[in-house]
């Protein structure tokens, strides 16, 4: 019987001795701050990312809810330069999809494809005094009946 003490006490020391002291790094998850909102509905969704560019007498614009990519939940606007300063409206004037304008939006749940107009509303771009600094503005009847309201005047950064 003290030989089985014995043992289990040598057992038990031994493990104490051998024990480890593992340390775990903690990362701390710092959210990025949402630059603006739109509206889909009645819900107002936090926009992480903006972005802008030009090409060939085209202003691109990218409105996305993650700050990286892959974008899930984004709305995509192509502007003609001619239409830049203009109100675009759509409840009074037939607008050519492809032309005058291209808007897609899409999240996990939904998909508006650019090739079937809004219903309805207004969409404004106009360039402000900074540089990369827009007004974008839209209060959209999308086909299904859904609204869609984005409004903000700042900085797009360019596109890499």
């Amino acid at each position: 019987m003290q030989l089985r003490i014995h043992t289990l006490a040598c057992a038990i020391l031994a493990l104490c001795s051998c024990t480890k002291t593992i340390e775990r790094e903690v990362i701390e998850y710092v959210p990025v701050e949402p630059v603006t909102y739109y509206y889909y509905g009645n819900t107002s969704y936090s926009v992480h990312r903006l972005q802008s560019y030009y090409e060939e007498g085209y202003y691109y614009f990218l409105i996305a809810r993650e700050p990286e990519e892959p974008f899930n939940s984004r709305i995509e606007l192509i502007v003609p330069e001619y239409n830049i300063g203009k109100i675009l409206d759509f409840s009074n004037v037939s607008l050519s999809k492809g032309i005058d304008y291209v808007l897609l939006f899409e999240d996990p749940t939904h998909y508006y494809s650019p090739d079937y107009a809004p219903k309805s509303g207004t969409l404004q771009v106009r360039k402000n005094a900074a540089k990369d600094s827009y007004k974008l503005k839209f209060d959209l009847i999308l086909p299904d009946g859904e609204n869609l309201r984005f409004d903000y005047s700042g900085t797009y950064p360019e596109a890499l």
